[in-house]
């Protein structure tokens, strides 16, 4: 059961990070193309949310 909880905490620390990295990353307009992809990636993100 330990292992199980620490992948399930993993996962779930992983994506709150990534989230807000990107999020942090949208707002950078003086480097477009990771403005463009961080700008991708949350709309795919705030997607998958809305179809669970």
């Amino acid at each position: 059961m330990p292992g199980l909880t620490f992948g399930l905490g993993s996962v779930i620390g992983a994506t709150v990070l990534v989230s807000v990295l990107v999020y942090l990353l949208r707002g950078i307009d003086f480097i477009p193309i990771i403005s463009d992809w961080a700008t991708e990636v949350l709309s795919i993100i705030t997607d998958q949310k809305a179809d669970n």
